[in-house]
């Protein structure tokens, strides 16, 4: 990885070439995590040279994108599904990174952008539940899907994660944006600064003004329930659900200071991340996060070990 980090950091042709290859390799399914590369690369070239050289790599990126896309497809409609998710969120948050350099400073703000996203698409919806309830039945009965919504669990399942789906893509957009910046800090740190994104990952947190913020929606989350709700009650999931997010990061970097901090094993840290796949997990580590801008757990620990703080 740090031989194609030095690759990338050779000119605009060889970023502009890991951009928009990364881009075309992640449209096959079975590639599809190239697009973390492909937005990765852009966060570089931003995080070193600044949000001029980076635009001036998303131009050409997207120029050659969209001509490969209307000559092999005849359409470049698709071309926004990378642009947009992907690559603009990569520009800005390493341009704001670059400018703030404080890992958790940009993450929150990456955070009250994925917020706001929900907040306003249930302005302008009222309801998406509903909205993506019909969507789903009108594509699905295109595709002759009959049998299968004839079937009332399908429709259940259907209703229950409409109630929820603003806040996953909300999330899924926020995590998206968030792993391809800490590639490129990663990458940033190989390069020029041996070991300096482990240290900064150790001590990330979310900003402190988040917390009590975050401490009404998980209230007003978990007065919820998905069964019979108001869209209040809905929107209080949705952001719960983001907020959770937020905080198993939190949680995750707490983790992995600990096991430095102890010595062990990277076991542990596999063990963790195999663990991340089941939700009492995730929530166990929320709340981990959650409870270290109190406690501050890293610093205790490394106390306890007699170690330095950070």
């Amino acid at each position: 990885m740090r031989a194609l980090a030095n690759y990338i950091m050779r000119g605009r042709i060889q970023a502009v070439t890991v951009v928009t290859l990364g881009a075309l390799l992640s449209l096959t399914m079975v590639l599809l995590p190239l697009i973390f590369i492909s937005g990765a690369a852009l966060a570089l070239v931003t995080l070193r040279h600044g949000l001029a050289q980076g635009l001036t790599v998303l131009f050409y990126s997207v120029l050659i994108l969209v001509t490969a896309a209307m000559l092999i497809l005849g359409d470049a409609v698709g071309v926004l599904q990378i642009v947009i998710p992907i690559w603009i969120p990569a520009l800005l948050l390493a341009e704001l990174l670059r400018r703030t350099s404080s890992l958790s400073v940009t993450v929150s703000i990456a955070a009250m952008f994925a917020l706001l996203g929900i907040l306003l698409t249930y302005m302008i919806l009222g309801d998406p539940s509903s909205y993506w309830q019909s969507s789903w039945i009108e594509a699905l009965t295109v595709m002759g899907a009959k049998e299968v919504l004839a079937e009332p669990s399908f429709i259940q399942a259907l209703e229950m994660l409409s109630r929820v789906y603003t806040g996953l893509a909300a999330t899924g957009m926020w995590f998206m944006a968030t792993m391809v910046l800490f590639i490129a800090r990663w990458w940033q740190a190989a390069l020029y600064n041996e070991g300096g994104f482990r240290a900064e990952f150790h001590s990330y947190r979310m900003s402190r003004w988040f917390v009590w913020p975050s401490l009404l929606v998980l209230l007003a989350m978990s007065l919820s329930s998905l069964n019979e709700m108001s869209v209040a009650q809905q929107l209080a999931i949705e952001l719960g659900v983001l907020v959770l997010s937020l905080y198993t990061l939190q949680g995750i970097a707490v983790a992995h200071r600990l096991v430095a901090i102890a010595k062990l094993n990277l076991v542990w840290l596999i063990l963790m991340y195999v663990l991340l796949l089941t939700p009492q997990f995730n929530l166990l580590m929320a709340l981990t996060g959650l409870v270290d801008n109190w406690l501050d757990l890293r610093t205790r620990f490394a106390r306890l070990k007699g170690q330095p703080d950070r």
